[in-house]
């Protein structure tokens, strides 16, 4: 698990005569300031590298480093699965309000959303439309006495929340995206009552596939080496894993019914509706940016004898459509029921 500070190294905040140390402060803080940075380099490198290539420790003085507990930071402890999913620009040392979806005659898009709410879909139209890079944010505050009493535990507990909700909803904001398509290409689940759930899902995993593929044959965008993404709920991993499990199915002599695509699984907590999964041809018409990433200043409030941080970071998405039989459609994700 990620951590905020390495508890060895913690320097003394106060001094003998109870002035503070005022050098020590800013490398607990700045541990702080680390750690709630940490995702947004992980998920810059998440685009590039293999995993097993990341590391998160860079850019932080070393005094800091000292205090921060510097252990490497994986996908598992935080949902970025929407990165391989949405092609998503870096946009952080521009000074562009925006970005621009283009070749879409419509489609769909979010705004900022308060705290706890689901995002806010709303549709658009034209050949380029601007997807505007919102600020999302919020502030915590640390207690003077927490510092005092070196309660680093109390500190790493609140600091770990605040990241953790900021992070989820960014992740639902793209989900979100995915789950508000029409539902005018949706697929059913396939086969019989009479036949086993398995064989049931592995058809309707082809029948989406095969929707997709339907969608874009006349755009030039897909082959026979394309590979589809199935983003689905985590709840459904079981059962979209042991769908996917060529082997499982040639064990029960069942090779009949194999999904016969190229196919990457996806899974996200963030799913609103656990009854779904998404078929999706990655980073066609799923666009996004980030402006800023979450930055984190700290400031003193004497009135309420706190440190106040506060969280702000600013990014936009959107998925485009294209003409299919004179209609606008939404050619690059199919929903695929599971009952």
């Amino acid at each position: 698990m990620d951590a905020v500070f390495n508890m060895t190294n913690i320097p003394r905040l106060y001094n003998g005569d109870g002035s503070l140390n005022r050098e020590a402060a800013a490398q607990v803080l700045g541990a702080i300031q680390n750690f709630m940075a940490r995702p947004s380099r992980l998920a810059e490198a998440f685009r590039r590298l293999p995993v097993a290539e990341l590391t998160t420790s860079d850019d932080f003085p070393a005094k800091i480093k000292d205090v921060a507990k510097m252990i490497q930071l994986t996908p598992a402890e935080i949902d970025l699965t929407y990165e391989q999913v949405f092609d998503i620009g870096d946009y952080t040392n521009s000074n562009k309000s925006g970005f621009k979806v283009r070749k879409a005659a419509s489609g769909l898009a979010f705004r900022k959303v308060l705290p706890g709410e689901r995002v806010d879909v709303y549709k658009f139209s034209g050949e380029d439309y601007e997807v505007p890079f919102d600020d999302y944010g919020g502030a915590i505050g640390f207690l003077n006495r927490w510092f005092e009493d070196e309660d680093f535990v109390t500190i790493e507990s609140l600091a770990k929340e605040f990241r953790a909700k900021y992070y989820q909803q960014k992740a639902r904001a793209f989900v979100g995206l995915v789950e508000a398509v029409p539902a005018t290409t949706d697929v059913a689940w396939q086969g019989t009552s009479g036949d086993l759930q398995v064989t049931r899902d592995i058809l309707t995993v082809n029948a989406v596939i095969e929707k997709l593929i339907q969608l874009t044959e006349n755009t030039g965008l897909v082959s026979d080496s394309t590979q589809f993404v199935i983003y689905a709920p985590l709840r459904l991993k079981g059962r979209i894993l042991r769908a996917l499990d060529t082997n499982w199915h040639r064990a029960k002599d069942d090779v009949a019914s194999e999904v016969v695509y190229d196919v990457k699984p996806l899974f996200s907590p963030n799913f609103s509706a656990v009854d779904k999964f998404y078929g999706v041809i990655p980073k066609m018409l799923l666009d996004g940016g980030n402006r800023k990433d979450l930055a984190t200043p700290a400031q003193p409030d004497i009135l309420a004898n706190a440190q106040v941080m506060a969280g702000w970071g600013r990014y936009g998405g959107a998925i485009g459509k294209i003409a299919v039989s004179g209609a606008d459609t939404v050619v690059s994700v199919v929903r695929g029921a599971t009952s």
